[in-house]
This record gives structure tokens, C-alpha cells and sequence, in this order.
């Protein structure tokens, strides 16, 4: 039983260091996880309808890319009986039909948001730092 609450009690501060380190510019994991996206990568002034346009982008990308990994896991037949609940939108059958192969659909979006929202994040910070370092050449 102690070593149970040992090994609960490692996790738990495991998981708390990870959230508490910093990743960079005073960031931590958590804080990149809790942001918006657009504030991170610094599109603090657009408007509101553009912010939807590219948060509609976004979400577009991350569908896309857990379609693919859902793809990559079904074979052939699977991949038709998918796509076929998909055309006909059947959403309902599809929830069972990731069940019954126990697919979290819901976990595989998190990943994929958080893995989106890290590489725009890094993406973003690497522009912004060459940017700055051309306007320092400049200025010398």
C-alpha cells in the first residue's frame, strides 16, 4: 500500500514540475497550454473576426491531422465503413465505432491541439527572433 501512495505521490509531483518549468521567455507548459494560441504566437491586435478565421484554421488542421491518425490505425475495410459513417454523417455510429476499437476521439484532439498549438508557438517565436536580429543588423 506505501508504495502505492509512494508512486501516486512521485506522479503527482512529477506532473507538478513539468507544469512549474519554464519553457522559454518566462513561459511555463502550463501557461503555453492555458493561452490562446494567437496571444502566444503574438497576434495580440487582430479583430475578433479575424481570430476566429484562423482559430477556424486551426481546428481545421487538427481534425485533419487526427483523421490521418485515425486512418493510419483502421485497415481497409475499417477505413471504408469510416468514411462511409462520415459521407452519410452518422456521427452517433461513429462514436461506437471508435468505442468498440477504443479510441478516445476526445484524448486524440487534445494531443493534437497541444502539438499544434507548441509547433505554432516555436514556429512563431523562431520568425520573431529573426525579425528582431534583422532590425539590430539594420540599425548597426
Amino acid at each position: 500500500m506505501d508504495n502505492q501512495n509512494n508512486a501516486s505521490s512521485n506522479l503527482q509531483q512529477s506532473s507538478q514540475s513539468i507544469d512549474d518549468q519554464l519553457f522559454d521567455n518566462g513561459l511555463s507548459y502550463k501557461d503555453i497550454i492555458q493561452k490562446d494560441v494567437l496571444d502566444l504566437m503574438g497576434f495580440t491586435t487582430l479583430t475578433t473576426e479575424k481570430k476566429e478565421e484562423l482559430h477556424n484554421k486551426i481546428y481545421q488542421a487538427i481534425e485533419d491531422r487526427v483523421a490521418a491518425r485515425l486512418y493510419d490505425m483502421f485497415n481497409d475495410s475499417e477505413r471504408e465503413q469510416y468514411q462511409k459513417m462520415l459521407d452519410e454523417q452518422k456521427y452517433e455510429e461513429i462514436k461506437v465505432f471508435l468505442s468498440s476499437k477504443k479510441i478516445n476521439i476526445d484524448r486524440m484532439l487534445s494531443e493534437e491541439a497541444i502539438a499544434m498549438k507548441l509547433e505554432l508557438y516555436e514556429d512563431s517565436r523562431f520568425v520573431r527572433d529573426k525579425l528582431k536580429k534583422d532590425i539590430i543588423e539594420k540599425q548597426e
